[in-house]
């Protein structure tokens, strides 16, 4: 459930309001937005979530900075808990709010969790106001859990006076439990397959990358081939300048940010270069401390793993149809 500073639970009705009402929130707002876009350097180890991903890491064996970017109507959301040393992000849409759980399974081996959430802006579709609100009533009636939430830079406490956005990313320090809006200098490995991933047909799940068990970031394999009026629509795209092909890409065309199209452009080129032979397999990748980059260890057999993920995804969706979210 969702607490306040006093580890009280909030109202559940009107409970966003209740939030955002909160002094302790609305200081840590003010000083979230009023503070400078840090550059989250290349070098640093680093978990940058696309929309769909997820990633839970030990922080006691790297210092990580975790968080995403380019969230508009979608909610980054960072879990910390510095009992266990441990955090954990998603980059939330409005399909993923409504299928994926895993958040709750998360949430059982934390002790003292603290939650921090961007995005979300306030616009008239009404796609921002479902998803932070879906997320905020997960966090609060799905959980025994105490979460204290640190930051809520959403909705309105995230939209200027014309209505845009007043930050669309998210980095958290986990040692140091530092939140500020960030540019990450670089996202992590193979940028359009993880978007493209999303797009493949697989599952509405969110992808997971970095896991405590492994200690890696895993690439899982996957089916690219799509049928073949999905790769006409993708090229028809491709044709179009960039302030139409953005407006047919995004629920927030008007306030996209500058990676929005070059990233959709990479991953449909990507999707349609893989469709002959479109099975990718999975890949591994570990932090190098030595070279301050991703270091590729392994690139298995796609067969054997599309089964194993075929298996586990299947398990996965029967525990979470259970749940009425």
């Amino acid at each position: 459930m969702l607490v306040d500073s006093d580890g009280r639970a909030l109202p559940v009705n009107q409970l966003l309001q209740a939030l955002l009402d909160q002094k302790h929130i609305k200081e840590a707002n003010e000083c979230f937005i009023n503070s400078e876009v840090q550059v989250v350097d290349r070098n640093r180890p680093c978990i940058c979530v696309l929309q769909g991903e997820k990633a839970h890491v030990n922080y006691s064996r790297n210092n990580f900075v975790v968080g995403s970017d380019d969230a508009t109507t979608c909610v980054i959301i960072v879990l910390l808990d510095p009992d266990t040393h441990t955090a954990w992000t998603t980059h939330y849409d409005q399909g993923t709010v409504h299928s994926d759980a895993s958040v709750l399974d998360v949430l059982l081996g934390m002790q003292s969790p603290e939650a921090y959430l961007v995005g979300a802006y306030e616009e008239p579709s009404g796609v921002s106001k479902d998803v932070i609100e879906s997320l905020l009533m997960l966090l609060h009636e799905h959980t025994d859990r105490k979460v204290k939430i640190r930051l809520a830079c959403v909705a309105s406490a995230n939209t200027f006076p014309d209505g845009s956005p007043r930050t669309r990313a998210l980095a958290v320090d986990c040692q140091s439990r530092m939140a500020y809006p960030a540019e990450f200098e670089d996202r992590g490995p193979e940028i359009p397959r993880r978007f493209a991933h999303g797009w493949c047909g697989c599952g509405p799940a969110l992808v997971n990358i970095y896991t405590l068990d492994s200690d890696q970031l895993v690439l899982p394999a996957f089916d690219a081939r799509q049928p073949s009026w999905y790769v006409m629509r993708y090229e028809r795209l491709m044709a179009l300048p960039d302030e139409e092909m953005v407006k047919h890409c995004s629920t927030s065309p008007a306030h996209e940010g500058p990676k929005f199209v070059r990233d959709m452009r990479a991953a449909y080129a990507w999707i349609i270069e893989r469709q002959e032979d479109g099975d990718v397999p999975q890949v591994v990748y570990t932090w190098s401390s030595d070279r301050a980059c991703w270091v590729k260890v392994h690139e298995g057999h796609v067969r054997e793993q599309l089964g194993a993920a075929l298996r586990v995804g299947t398990a996965e969706s029967d525990a979470e149809r259970k749940l009425n979210v």
